[in-house]
């Protein structure tokens, strides 16, 4: 006795926390790859955009004023009214502000990159196995809301002795009954 297994399983999770919408598919319904099978409402998604969009205009309009008095140092340190101290301390705000622009853009990019995951699609042509959750359900990343199967790539799998296996030789043909059957492997 043996069992037909699929060659191709996933446990579809999704990558954010968030509550489950549209996960209309059912169990036994067949999806081609890229079909969305559910998504992640996105209001927390769309929330931290709106803070790292917040802190980038921070950091640009920090820039600007650091830029103005390192501007201004300068010249008077040309001229000889400011110390070295006085233009190095200006000129590290400044150097300070851009990298602060880099990060708070970094960051605006990493957020905008989550809206990505908020559609969650199918990764190949499949079916649907199990349903472990419905709309509204809030879902964690990693927690697996949907199992799809690939029904045309499968393998019999069976027990056999060990007096037997030591017989086996890769290229062996066998024979396999389904339901009476007779199928050649």
């Amino acid at each position: 006795p043996g069992s037909v297994v699929p060659d191709q399983q996933a446990k579809i999770a999704s990558r954010l926390m968030g509550y489950i919408r549209n996960l209309n598919v059912k169990v036994g319904e067949t999806v081609k790859e890229g079909q969305l099978l559910f998504a992640i409402d996105p209001t927390d998604i769309n929330s931290q955009i709106r803070q790292a969009q917040s802190a980038v205009a921070q950091a640009k309009a920090a820039l600007t004023d650091a830029k103005a008095d390192f501007d201004r140092f300068s010249k008077l340190f040309k001229e000889q009214s400011v110390s070295h101290q006085q233009f190095d301390k200006v000129k590290l705000q400044y150097q300070v502000a851009q990298e602060n622009l880099s990060a708070a853009e970094a960051g605006l990019e990493q957020a905008k990159g989550q809206m990505r995951y908020a559609d969650v699609k199918a990764p190949f042509d499949g079916v649907i196995v199990q349903k472990m959750s419905v709309t509204g359900d809030l879902a964690a990343p990693g927690n697996p809301i949907l199992v799809l199967e690939n029904r045309n790539l499968m393998s019999v799998q069976v027990e056999v002795s060990g007096d037997l296996y030591r017989q086996l030789k890769i290229g062996n043909e066998a024979q396999i009954f389904f339901e009476g059957k007779e199928q050649s492997a």
